[in-house]
């Protein structure tokens, strides 16, 4: 059993590397959000898919080296970390704890980073909407055969006050 567990940690200890890469990119997408660099956003949503990619291939790895233990300590195919960390005996525990712990500190890391992108990028496309309606490109204009740009409503004006 120490020879499965120890290949699953090595999988967690990758996890938890590429982990620790989402949420750096993360916070790179942030800062380019702020300064409005459009080739540090691009640059930090690459990686993270690239990463994400990575992740999904790792999470496979993790799946096939959990279930010889799960077999072992008799827990129900793709139980949980809590669970199979649970049933182990209390000798083998510690180390997956407290990397189980780092990952999870992580992941919560993660979605705080991209909750804050979230509102970022909807408050970046709400000013990019508001722009566009002051300047007259309305949604729906059209050229006109002799080239001209036919607005489908009136233009409005930006609220500066806000």
């Amino acid at each position: 059993m120490q020879s499965q567990i120890s290949t699953l940690y090595d999988v967690l200890e990758q996890q938890k590397e590429i982990l620790q890469q989402m949420v750096r990119a993360s916070e790179r997408e942030i800062e380019a959000f702020k300064n409005n660099d459009i080739d540090a956003l691009t640059s930090a949503v690459e990686t993270l898919s690239r990463l994400s990619d990575e992740m999904s291939r790792l999470e496979e790895e993790r799946r096939q080296a959990q279930r010889p233990l799960e077999s072992a300590l008799k827990l129900q195919a793709d139980a949980s970390m809590r669970e199979l960390i649970s049933a182990l005996p209390e000798e083998l525990r510690s180390g997956l704890e407290s990397l189980y712990r780092d990952m999870t500190g992580l992941v919560h890391d993660l979605k705080e980073s991209n909750a804050i992108c979230r509102v970022l990028s909807t408050r970046a496309l709400q000013f990019n909407n508001a722009l566009m309606r002051a300047v007259g490109a309305v949604e729906g204009a059209t050229y006109e055969p002799g080239g001209q740009l036919k607005a489908a409503s009136k233009p409005c004006t930006l609220n500066k006050s806000v």
